[in-house]
């Protein structure tokens, strides 16, 4: 899990009209009360901009100026961090996070709809208490629920990536859903060449096609050993193998045992067909 350290937090509750350089990585959740909201990039492009009524979680970096209004109704959180893995984004507009070694595009901010808004506000408020109380398993408790924030702004991103010819590339591999495929046949499907979608989709998802396509296929193949009654013979049908040994080489180079030896540790008595 990504590394970070809250230096404060706290709730804007006070009618205001504002403008503002950030000078150090927040996050930002206007739940209630704004009037409009602006934010630009050090460069002074716009990166965002809300209006009246509406609520948005955002994440704010260095060099960005923001300016809004709020009316007395507001409701504004703001986490501000001594240390946080984020940057902006190389290949387009938003940002990127850091995860163990790899840079992942989320969105610089979304709008929250009313239905989240509620255990939005129950998590920013968890949050606060972890801060107000920091023993070891309240830090840990903080780190999990700004993951489950990042994932919130990684929901709105997902989106954009199909417009890519990366994303398109993986939408593709996603809906090749028996493995039937190879990665050469799915590129074909799209209108660039393989070696150029390669280049793409190893910028973009930080891994090529075929290790993305070898990764989803291991992991149906574990959700059957784990989950099914299946035969080996069954699985490796199921997922593209056209032969028993060709998954137990596959798998053991991805796991490091055989199908027969996780068949062993991992399936589950009660499993269902």
């Amino acid at each position: 899990m990504f590394n970070l350290s809250i230096s404060s937090m706290g709730v804007y509750r006070d009618p205001e009209k504002h403008r503002q350089t950030i000078h150090c990585p927040w996050l930002n959740l206007s739940l209630s009360g704004l009037v409009y909201a602006r934010t630009r990039h050090p460069d002074g492009t716009i990166m965002s901009r809300y209006g009246e009524g509406e609520a948005y979680m955002r994440f704010g970096l260095p060099g960005m100026t923001t300016d809004f209004e709020y009316s007395e109704k507001r409701e504004n959180w703001v986490v501000m961090f001594d240390a946080l893995p984020l940057r902006y984004a190389k290949l387009r507009s938003g940002l990127e996070i850091r995860d163990d070694k790899n840079w992942v595009p989320i969105s610089a901010s979304r709008i929250i709809p009313p239905e989240l808004t509620p255990p939005l506000r129950a998590d920013v408020r968890r949050l606060q208490e972890c801060f107000r109380n920091p023993v070891p398993e309240n830090r840990l408790r903080s780190k999990l629920i700004i993951a489950g924030f990042i994932e919130f702004l990684m929901g709105e991103s997902r989106g954009a990536l199909r417009e890519t010819p990366a994303g398109e590339l993986k939408r593709l591999i996603d809906d090749d859903l028996d493995f039937k495929h190879s990665i050469s046949e799915i590129c074909a499907r799209c209108d660039y060449s393989e070696d150029h979608l390669r280049v793409l989709f190893k910028e973009e998802f930080k891994m090529s096609p075929g290790e993305y396509g070898r990764e989803k296929r291991m992991a149906k193949v574990m959700e059957y050993i784990s989950g099914t009654r299946m035969s080996l013979k069954e699985i490796a049908a199921a997922t593209g193998f056209e032969h028993p040994s060709h998954l137990s080489m596959a798998f053991k180079n991805t796991f490091g045992s055989t199908p027969s030896e996780a068949v062993r540790k991992y399936r589950y008595r009660g499993a269902g067909r």
